[in-house]
């Protein structure tokens, strides 16, 4: 017959040290993250130097395609999200991070580069990091920004409130 004998609980020493580890990992992983991101927009943007440069031909988001063995749709994908979104407001949106200090992935940013204005992006951010949403949810959310023109000709771009943030 067995017995089951309970463990002691933790020391204050080994709580504390737990708690340091947790928080060294997931710095590690955010920092991880944000070179990740940072990669993926300098390779946007040397795809998208090379598709308005004169010196590569028509076929070249193909050939270079072909080159790397990715499908040319990801690859111009990487290169709209860096035309959309650039240097200063990359910065500022990799600055930002979600209660366990995580950056936006780069799928949340190619939602986000869908939202016309750099202010709605930002707002949106905040407001996928503040809420940890899903890429789905943030699609959603994006689906729902007004653009409206102004008499001048210029537009506006406003993020709606979630209807479950009202009250």
């Amino acid at each position: 017959m067995a017995i089951d004998i309970p463990e002691p609980p933790p020391s204050a020493t080994a709580n504390r040290l737990h708690t340091e580890l947790v928080s060294k990992i997931l710095g590690y992983l955010a920092e991880a993250q944000r070179a990740d991101i940072e990669a993926k927009f300098r390779v946007g943007d040397a795809i998208h130097a090379m598709r308005y440069s004169a010196s590569f031909g028509r076929d070249a988001l193909r050939v270079l395609a072909e080159s790397i063995a990715l499908e040319p749709s990801g690859i111009l994908r990487t290169a709209r999200v860096a035309e959309r979104i650039q240097r200063a407001e990359r910065e500022l949106l990799l600055s930002l991070a979600n209660a366990r200090g995580f950056p936006l992935t780069w799928s949340h940013l190619e939602a986000l580069q869908h939202v016309r204005g750099k202010a709605a992006r930002l707002q949106l951010a905040r407001i996928a990091l503040r809420d940890d949403l899903s890429v789905r949810e943030l699609k959603q959310r994006v689906a729902q920004t007004k653009v409206t023109r102004r008499a001048n000709g210029a537009s506006k771009t406003e993020v709606t409130q979630d209807p479950s943030d009202a009250g």
